[in-house]
């Protein structure tokens, strides 16, 4: 029964150490990442506070680092809870540990002092104990088990006695995270109500230039057609890649059908890098995020993005977040040039670049320099990413790490 009960007993702790661990470094990292996310975007907020043309922008920016700064808060929240967890747990092992404790010191030293009152009755009975057997193998068994009793015993009373200041002090570790999460928690929280004020002042701003109804639509009207000029090129270099892989001209792209093993794995490891890829520029945040969404000053206007928008330094570098083939470098009214790489039967397309360093048919490496980032009308380096899988647009968000 003892033996039965340190089996469970050690398969509960290594669950309390070990199974709820790789939840918790997980969060761990995804707060250092949003940590350097939020300094990257203070940054370059910093940088573009003196133009004066980029009042959407900023607050873009501001709408970012508040975004940002929830999802940390919430990232904050899930350690406390498993902190907590584990704190409650560990003391519920520990107190069971200090009652199994006593009452095997207490049967020890039961054991100890009816086996030290009469020498030579301790002798007298274990040879009737040994002789009582029924067989030499019994015997034998009995031999092996009176010779163990005493060190296996003291063996459990050591291990118990090992794990539970092992405990103690994991408790002890636990109890000091917490106040670290507990003070991480109010500096953010203080942060987040800073920023709510900061966006306050943003929307009044906003709300002046409402005002230049004008000014904006007319800044819309060339958006929306610089965007509808990319979409159409992109469609032109999408059929053209199917149809070189498919020889069909409206035909998908089955990777096992027509591709070598090579180019089959490659797409396997594209797939499994989803929420994984690298970003496509060292710093940046995303200032306008995929799909349809209202614009942040026109009312009743709506627009659609194809990607996203990532907002960045000026001639900030382009990097290949995938390993793939350039199929198309294109020059876009009001998007500068558009790089288009293949990844199977997956694209990913970098837009508004002023300067392009790779040539069509180019096989690239993941994190190789494809060009540098233009400037939008508002005068800030922005870059238009965004990802496909045939002729499907799918969210770059999903795809891209939070690092």
């Amino acid at each position: 029964m003892r033996r039965v009960f340190l089996f469970l007993f050690f398969m509960l702790i290594n669950y309390l150490l070990f199974g709820q661990e790789d939840q918790r470094i997980a969060l761990e990292k995804q707060r250092e990442a949003l940590l350097a996310k939020i300094t990257q975007t203070e940054k370059i907020y910093s940088e573009i506070s003196g133009n004066h043309q980029a009042n959407l922008l900023k607050l873009k920016t501001l709408n970012a680092r508040l975004s940002q700064h929830k999802a940390l808060v919430a990232g904050i929240n899930q350690e406390l809870f498993f902190i907590e967890e584990d704190i409650k747990e560990t003391g519920e092992i520990i107190l069971a540990l200090n009652r199994d404790l006593k009452d095997l010191k207490e049967e020890y030293a039961s054991m100890i002092y009816l086996s030290s009152k009469n020498t030579a009755s301790r002798s007298y009975n274990k040879i009737l104990y040994l002789f009582a057997s029924e067989t030499f193998n019994q015997l034998l068994a009995r031999f092996h088990y009176l010779n163990q009793y005493k060190e296996t015993r003291s063996y459990q009373i050591d291990q118990i006695v090992v794990v539970t200041e092992m405990l103690t002090r994991k408790q002890g570790q636990l109890q000091s995270d917490k106040l670290t999460r507990e003070e991480l928690l109010k500096t953010e929280e203080k942060e987040q109500r800073a920023i709510l004020i900061l966006k306050k002042k943003q929307q009044a701003l906003v709300a002046n230039l409402s005002k230049e109804q004008k000014k904006l639509k007319e800044q819309l009207v060339a958006e929306k057609e610089a965007a509808k000029e990319l979409e159409k090129k992109l469609a032109v270099v999408l059929k053209a890649s199917l149809k070189n892989n498919t020889g069909e001209e409206n035909g998908l792209y089955h990777t096992i059908a027509n591709s070598s093993n090579e180019e089959v794995l490659s797409v396997k490891i594209f797939e499994e890098n989803k929420s994984n890829l690298i970003w496509p520029v060292k710093e940046g945040f995303i200032s306008s995020h995929f799909g349809k969404q209202e614009h942040p000053v026109l009312a009743k206007i709506w627009v659609d993005n194809l990607g996203v928008d990532i907002t960045t330094k000026e001639n900030e570098d382009v990097y290949a977040v995938f390993e793939g083939k350039v199929v198309a470098v294109t020059k876009v009214p009001g998007m500068h040039y558009m790089v288009t790489l293949q990844h199977g039967e997956y694209f990913t397309v970098y837009a508004r670049l002023q300067e392009v360093k790779v040539k069509p048919g180019q096989q690239v490496k993941q994190l190789a320099p494809i060009g540098t980032v233009a400037n939008n009308q508002d005068g800030v380096a922005s870059l238009q990413f965004q990802v496909w899988h045939n002729q499907s647009k799918l969210n770059p968000e999903d795809w891209l790490s939070l690092e």
